[in-house]
Formats: structure tokens, sequence, C-alpha cells
């Protein structure tokens, strides 16, 4: 049975479940056919489910799903909280602004529906006052080549859509200050390859080392790599991801620009011959150990693993899943997480961080949960994309 197939018996049938459980699964690929799907569907909740399942994909015909997602009349049943929970997303994947704005939708429901009214009123069209949707779930097609596999799909279980992981291994902060180089460690003396400047901000001032680390050899393409997260104290924000027609990333994405900023205010590397650290360390960051311990990186909400400071396993996606392809075509793959309000500690006397969290210490993104996700190819050091999320 397809992947495709199993998604479709998912949506039919109304499996909330299954969808939230594939949810994190599925593949640029899937894409075209899934959108295709989504306009047959004869029924809303089926659009919505179906919707829900394309949240985070990155695909002009994605967009006209969303579009029309805006749609969707609310039944006065407790449905319409997953109803609701798809709007803000789809108005988060349509507009930046609506995005910044997902937390007020959410504490605040009639925030929500005028935002949505107003999206529908500037495309020039109006929510269906039909709900459309029947009381039983309907019948997933008849599949007669597998039929235990579609009855497992439409139970919820879509455990055959899963990719296998990148096994875990939990970062782990020491309280010792460092005196020395070391390749695992929050600021410190950064291991570079030969040729490879200390990064720059557009501002001119030299970014700060937040954390570096040797990626164990069994982290796929990525086992062996030294991987670098770098970022300005002065310039601050979230990472806007900025795409092609096609749904790419843009070419040089690690360098178009960030508004209001010309370039990014961020540089992540992956490092493939890093031997010799600096002469000098990281200057505001106090430097500290970094260890990696293996773990069973548990599923705590299904399609998301837990919510820590790791390399590899499973992100725990603060809102929906993002999956990106790199301009080189190839498909985005996670690598490491920072968590939510995670602190890096100053040295005496450094420089206060514009949003940064106090005046001795300072963090990543705003503060955001980080989803370093790496291009499999290695096209170019710095093909890496933070996808931001709280």
């Amino acid at each position: 049975m397809s992947k495709f197939s199993e998604y479709e018996c998912l949506v039919r049938a109304h499996d909330i479940a299954g969808v939230e459980a594939a949810r994190g699964e599925v593949e640029p690929g899937d894409v075209p056919r899934l959108t295709e799907l989504y306009w047959e569907l004869p029924d809303w909740m089926s659009r919505i489910l179906l919707a829900d399942l394309l949240a985070g994909q990155r695909r002009p015909a994605v967009d006209e799903v969303m579009r029309d997602m805006l749609r969707a009349p609310l039944t006065g049943r407790w449905t319409d909280d997953l109803t609701e929970l798809v709007k803000i997303a789809a108005l988060a994947h349509l507009d930046e602004e609506h995005a910044r704005r997902t937390h007020l939708y959410h504490e605040d429901r009639h925030a929500l529906n005028r935002a949505v009214d107003s999206v529908l009123a500037r495309l020039g069209t109006v929510p269906d006052s039909a709900a459309g949707a029947p009381d039983a779930p309907r019948p997933c097609p008849p599949l007669p080549a597998e039929p235990a596999a579609c009855q497992a799909a439409a139970n919820g279980g879509a455990e055959s859509t899963r990719r296998a992981a990148l096994p875990a291994y939990a970062l782990v902060v020491g309280s010792e200050p460092l005196d020395r180089p070391a390749r695992n460690s929050i600021g410190g003396w950064p291991f570079l390859d030969e040729g490879q400047q200390w990064p720059e901000c557009f501002c001119g001032e030299r970014m700060a080392l937040f954390f570096q680390l040797d990626l164990p050899d069994v982290l796929g393409p990525f086992g062996g790599d030294h991987l670098l997260v770098f970022h300005c104290l002065t310039h601050d924000d979230a990472s806007k991801p900025r795409l092609t027609d096609g749904g790419r990333l843009v070419p040089g994405y690690w360098d178009a620009p960030q508004p209001p900023g010309p370039r990014p205010f961020w540089r992540v590397l992956l490092q493939r011959d890093a031997t010799r650290p600096t002469a000098e360390p990281e200057p505001v960051v106090r430097a500290l150990p970094l260890t990696l311990r293996p773990i069973t990186d548990a599923l705590v909400r299904p399609g998301r693993g837990a919510q820590m400071f790791k390399v590899g396993g499973t992100p725990s996606w603060a809102q929906f899943p993002e999956s990106y392809q790199c301009a080189c075509g190839a498909e985005m793959v996670y690598v490491c997480q920072v968590p939510e309000n995670m602190e890096f500690a100053s040295l005496p006397g450094g420089p206060e961080q514009r949003h940064g969290m106090g005046a001795d210490e300072y963090s990543l993104f705003l503060g955001n949960e980080v989803y370093l996700l790496a291009c499999p190819a290695h096209c170019d050091p710095a093909a890496l994309w933070p996808v931001n999320q709280n």
C-alpha cells in the first residue's frame, strides 16, 4: 500500500489521531498528489485534515489549499477547535505578519476570526456557510490488494509512513569554564576549515559563537561533520525563509536578505576538515564544555520528540512540522534542536543583547525553539536552515 493511499485513508476516515501521527512524515514528493486530492474531497472535515497534513509544506499548490481552508465553516461542534487550529496554520503559511501573531490567535479566537475575515475579503471570497461534514466518517476507498494495511491506517497507525529518525544524542552543558580549545563547546575556540573566516554580520560586527560540536559518525550523511552556530548580538529576530516559485529555498539562501537586514544575522556551518581551532576564543559567550550522551528520543506526542537540546532524534515541533528543499534540489534533513528560551551565559563585561533574556545571558533567534535543517548533499558549508517556532 502506497503512502499516498494511507494518507487518503486517514483523511477520508476522519482519523484525527492518525493524521496527527503522519503529519511530520509527508515528504515534498507527496505534495502534488495530496493537493490534487484536496479538491476532490466532498466534505470539509476531510479537507481540514488534509490541510493539516500539508501544514509546513512550502509549495505554490499548498498556498491555494491554505487560502481555501480559510473558508471552512464552524459548526458548533467539538471539531471547531481543530478547524480553528488549521486556520491559524493557514494564516501563518500565507503571511509572515500573521505568523508572528499565532500566539494571539491561539489565545483570542475572536482575533483569529477577524483576521480570517480580513484575508478572505482581500481575496474577494466569503466563508462557506454549509458545514458539509457528515456525522459518521466516510469509508476508506477499497484497496483489495492490501486491506489489512488500509485498516491499520484507518485505525490511526501511520507507522509505515514514518521515516527512520537519526540516532539521538542529548547535549549536556557543563558548568566548569573551559580554559583551552574543545571541539564540543558552548562558546570557546571555533574549529573552522582552512580558509573559512570567522563569520561577520552585515553590520560589520563579528558574530558570536554560541556552540559547536562534532556530529557522531552514525548521523547519516552528517556523520563526522563539525557543526558551528554563530549569531549576531546586535541584530536578533526570527528567521524568515525565502522561496522560489517552485518552492525551493532561494539560491544562496544562507546569504539571502532577511528584511529589514540585507543579509542574515546568523551563520550555521558544517565543516568537514576542521582540524585546528582559532587562535583566539569567542570573546563574549562563556566557554563551557558540551557532552553528547546517547538517548532514546521517545515520542512525547505523535510525530514529536523530546523538547531538549539535542542532535538527531525527532524534532519536538512547537507548532507544525516544516520541511524545505535546498536550492540544489536536495530535501533538507533535521540535524539539531535548541529548546525554547535556552540561555547562553555571557562573560563579565560582555555587551547586552538587544532582545536578550537578561544582562548576563544571550539567546538564539529571540529565544525561539530552533530546528536546524541541513542539506545532505553538502552543496555549501552554510547550506543549513534554522527553523524557528514557539
